[in-house]
């Protein structure tokens, strides 16, 4: 499965879920940002992590365009440092390219959190309380790309 291909089942999947909430809510909702924390699987040594920068910039643009909103923010977390380099070999290089985005797309961000190391005991998910240290931090990046789009109003 590719996350990244218009036609992909779950980025697909992604927009039927906005879509319906945005229609089930009894209140006027918006969509407010992207929050990005997947790449472990593209971080195996079998060259997927050579075409994750583009993919990644593309999904970034496509959600902009689908949501109607190019200058929707989208926030991205670095996968867990504590992954198995066997397994997960390219760790480094997908870390750094989630680290870049910021200088690649504007109105983006990118939480570090490869100093939480807690997972739920396989080595490749974080735990709930890491959890909810990484939706402080996407909070904190949220606030912080508001505060600077305000600045330049």
């Amino acid at each position: 499965m590719n996350l990244y291909k218009e036609e992909g089942r779950v980025y697909t999947r992604s927009l039927e879920l906005l879509s319906d909430a945005q229609k089930k809510s009894p209140l006027k909702t918006e969509i407010k940002a992207i929050l990005w924390l997947q790449g472990e699987s593209d971080a195996r040594d079998d060259g997927r992590y050579l075409s994750y920068e583009k993919n990644l910039l593309s999904l970034v643009d496509r959600y902009r365009k689908d949501l109607n909103n190019p200058e929707l923010p989208f926030i991205a977390c670095t996968i867990g440092s504590f992954l198995d380099k066997k397994r997960f070999a390219r760790t480094e290089e997908i870390n750094k390219i989630l680290l870049s985005l910021p200088s690649k797309r504007k109105n983006t961000a990118c939480v570090d959190a490869r100093d939480i190391t807690e997972t739920i005991g396989d080595q490749v998910h974080f735990s709930k309380e890491a959890q909810k240290e990484i939706g402080k931090r996407f909070t904190a990046a949220y606030l912080k790309l508001q505060a600077s789009e305000n600045q330049g109003k």
